[in-house]
């Protein structure tokens, strides 16, 4: 078929006559099938015919085309649009933002460029310079919550587009623990082995003990006299001569006068600054009973800590961004 790849159409090296030539098959005939082949590839104009192969455009835009309809209908620029409207939040399963979508990071976009996406959302997020250019949602860390726009109930009376810090509810946590009954706690000492134990009393310093004699009452005592004696005596008794002789012949008992009733005083001597050693007996390999009263039945105390500095749900971390 005359016909190439790129679509353009010769006609049959064989088809040219001139005046007075006599017309062959072989100069008629493929002309003309080649004709038919041609009508029949072309696409018509009226949708009549499907297409029997892909439409290359070859980099070419299909323009004019109507919205689509049905599922397998082309859809115009204007309907993909409208489907994912400039201003839509998505998050994505992939670090970078795609084609036609920022990254809600809360940066500064031009309002030209991003025109359909201004007119959507405004300043709501933010003024930019104030003429060039417009805030989008800051979106790293965050979570989404509905915007109550009916102005009761939760969360009421939230300005759209604002956004919240992070809070618990005020709450308390009771913690108990359970009573054990009136009981007794057991306890023992360690043997400590065979010891002995040291002690020592303080000096009383340099100092003198006093005391006294009884008084042994009025007497006398009697004394022997003269030369030597011969026999036995008594001091104390009475002595005569039946009991012993001087050598001179005279008695040998003399009398002392009565010195009346006293008493002797007696000195202890100072036995200087010193003390006295104190030794305390081993008592021998021992232990020490031990024991704890029963407090009766009772609970204790129980304090729970704060823990984490944020209150959260589990989540997986995604990139949000905008359509524009």
């Amino acid at each position: 078929m005359p016909t190439d790849a790129n679509g353009t159409y010769t006609l049959p090296p064989s088809y040219f006559v001139q005046n007075g030539d006599p017309i062959q098959p072989v100069q008629h005939n493929p002309p003309l099938e080649d004709l038919q082949q041609a009508q029949t590839d072309r696409v018509m104009r009226d949708g009549r015919a499907p297409m029997t192969g892909d439409l290359n455009m070859d980099g070419h835009r299909v323009v004019g085309l109507a919205d689509g309809v049905a599922p397998g209908d082309a859809a115009t620029v204007q309907q993909m649009q409208q489907a994912v409207p400039a201003g839509a939040v998505m998050a994505f399963a992939r670090n970078t933002a795609p084609t036609g979508w920022l990254a809600c990071r809360g940066q500064a976009v031009n309002r030209t460029t991003y025109a359909a996406l201004f007119a959507a959302i405004g300043t709501t997020f933010g003024a930019g310079d104030g003429s060039t250019t417009f805030g989008l949602p800051q979106m790293r860390g965050e979570f989404i919550r509905g915007w109550n726009e009916t102005g009761s109930g939760i969360d009421a009376s939230r300005a759209f587009g604002s956004t919240q810090t992070d809070e618990n509810k005020q709450h308390t946590h009771t913690a108990s623990t359970s009573s054990a009954g009136s009981h007794d706690h057991t306890g023992s000492a360690l043997s400590a082995g065979a010891h002995t134990h040291t002690a020592s009393t303080g000096s009383a310093g340099t100092h003198d003990h006093s005391g006294t004699a009884s008084s042994a009452g009025a007497h006398s005592h009697k004394i022997a006299t003269g030369g030597s004696t011969s026999g036995s005596f008594d001091y104390g008794e009475n002595l005569d001569n039946s009991q012993g002789t001087t050598s001179g012949g005279r008695p040998y008992q003399a009398d002392v006068s009565n010195a009346g009733a006293h008493i002797h005083s007696l000195s202890i001597n100072d036995a200087g600054a010193h003390t006295h050693s104190v030794t305390v007996n081993s008592g021998g390999a021992h232990t020490h009973s031990l024991s704890i009263n029963d407090a009766g039945a009772h609970t204790h105390t129980v304090t729970v800590q704060n823990e984490g500095s944020e209150a959260r749900p589990d989540n997986v971390a995604l990139l949000y961004c905008i359509k524009t």
